[in-house]
């Protein structure tokens, strides 16, 4: 809603001429390669965290939820890459001192993110009830 609403930047697809709203297609893709991007971001956070502390949990417990919206909309869409991507988080250990196999992982969510932003002909309509709408900031 955010990114559609009051602080919608979409000059770029027309050159600085105008500040269309998106498409639905292209919102949905937004919604899920934002997600994509929070389990990339919790993850090199995760990895940085060197001791049981408030930082160290509260990143891991990010981490965690994060993945679980990956997994969610993984089940209720047709995607592989977002189904890569929960194996991804499912094969490492989400723990304090783990900086390299986190960030293996982390690299490795970008990689199939970018790729599934740029390449991605999913039909993600079956998202549209968890996406926010920003028709009240029309």
């Amino acid at each position: 809603s955010w990114s559609q609403g009051t602080i919608r930047h979409n000059f770029v697809r027309s050159d600085g001429k105008s500040n269309e709203v998106s498409s639905p297609e292209r919102i949905r893709l937004m919604f899920v390669a934002g997600i994509i991007a929070e389990l990339e971001a919790s993850l090199r956070a995760t990895a940085e965290a060197t001791e049981k502390a408030t930082y160290g949990v509260t990143v891991a417990k990010r981490t965690a939820r994060s993945a679980a919206r990956v997994k969610s909309i993984a089940a209720k869409v047709d995607a592989p890459a977002l189904d890569q991507i929960a194996l991804i988080y499912d094969g490492v250990s989400l723990k304090i001192n783990n900086r390299e196999e986190l960030s293996r992982a982390a690299d490795e969510v970008a990689r199939i993110g970018y790729e599934f932003a740029a390449t991605s002909r999913t039909d993600l309509s079956p998202l549209d009830p968890f996406i926010p709408s920003a028709d009240r900031y029309k």
